[in-house]
């Protein structure tokens, strides 16, 4: 409570962690409401947030007071929704109607109510509200829901799954699967239920029809996507370690720009390859289906650093099902 040095004040929170987690909590408490330092009163309210049992409503009016304390504001809302659950829809709205707060910090509050309650009023909105705008603040559907009592809605459907996932019959379903089975323990680790990620789905019909009318694709290419098309796929290895993005029907036109295409100018770009389209990039190298091989059945992917003046392409993968099976391991 004493020293003004920020690094020494959380090394001693810390060390208190290590050492007694449960005794810790009055101490984090203290510190989070008086301490000298801020940006150390935040990390003590995020560590409670962690600590207190859901549910535990004896900390419900330190998360309340927080509300208005501005280095307390954002884990405050997360753990007012922890302690008090339902019962926190009152402060929370009033907070969220309230336009003298941010706008990051309503959204926060908005989210974490339709989280707990099931409402969908947060659809199509980024999962982190410090991307919204005070105009994605969906306040008239908030208001109705508070106005009518705060009733529970339908919740968030995981996606549709191909059933050959669990059943596969071909080459390429197996594979599909044990990249599935890879992308689940990703899921069970973390999880945004409003906007799944790491989901193999099939695609929509209207998908494959705008990537067909401009590219005629190898039949392998065109069954994964129509069956198993990536939703959010990001995949972290050794080898891939700051996160190989596969795009799915979805994504696959826009994942062009910046290529092939400058969506800025409408223009296709002329150094690019027209046969290669792009399927995968790893930080901005991207992994692209070469389509100027003779073959219906499958085509070798390509890989090219970008930011070296040109592109210099080298073969990754012998075919798209090769490329797969190695991100399946």
């Amino acid at each position: 409570m004493t020293t003004t040095n920020g690094g020494r004040a959380h090394d001693l929170l810390r060390d208190l962690l290590r050492a007694e987690t449960t005794d810790s909590v009055p101490v984090l408490v203290e510190y989070a409401t008086s301490g000298p330092l801020d940006h150390v009163r935040t990390y003590a309210c995020a560590r409670l947030v962690d600590l207190l049992p859901k549910g535990d409503t004896a900390y419900a009016g330190f998360f309340e007071a927080g509300l208005s304390d501005p280095p307390l504001t954002y884990w405050s809302i997360q753990g007012l929704v922890r302690v008090s659950r339902e019962s926190s829809f009152p402060a929370l709205t009033q907070f969220a109607l309230n336009a003298t707060h941010r706008v990051e910090d309503r959204g926060k509050a908005i989210r974490e109510m339709a989280l707990l309650s099931g409402q969908r009023f947060i659809k199509g909105l980024p999962t982190d509200p410090g991307h919204w705008k005070v105009t994605d603040l969906p306040l008239k559907e908030l208001g109705d829901w508070a106005t009518a009592g705060f009733p529970l809605g339908p919740g968030f459907a995981a996606p549709e799954r191909q059933g050959r996932l669990d059943a596969p019959e071909s080459r390429l379903d197996r594979v599909a699967s044990q990249l599935d089975a890879k992308l689940a323990k990703l899921r069970k680790a973390n999880q945004d239920p409003v906007n799944p990620s790491n989901w193999l789905v099939p695609a929509p019909e209207a998908d494959l029809a705008a990537i067909q009318a401009r590219w005629s694709l190898p039949s392998t290419y065109v069954q994964f996507l129509r069956d198993f098309s990536p939703l959010r796929v990001q995949i972290v290895s050794r080898r891939y370690f700051q996160g190989l993005d596969l795009y799915g029907a979805a994504d696959l036109l826009a994942a062009q720009h910046g290529y092939s295409f400058n969506p800025l100018t409408g223009e296709v770009i002329d150094s690019w390859p027209p046969a290669y389209v792009v399927i995968a990039s790893h930080a901005g190298d991207p992994f692209v289906l070469d389509l100027s091989q003779d073959r219906t059945d499958d085509a070798p992917v390509l890989s090219a650093r970008h930011g070296q003046g040109s592109w210099d392409f080298a073969q990754d993968a012998p075919a798209f099902l090769t490329f797969l099976e190695r991100l399946s391991r």
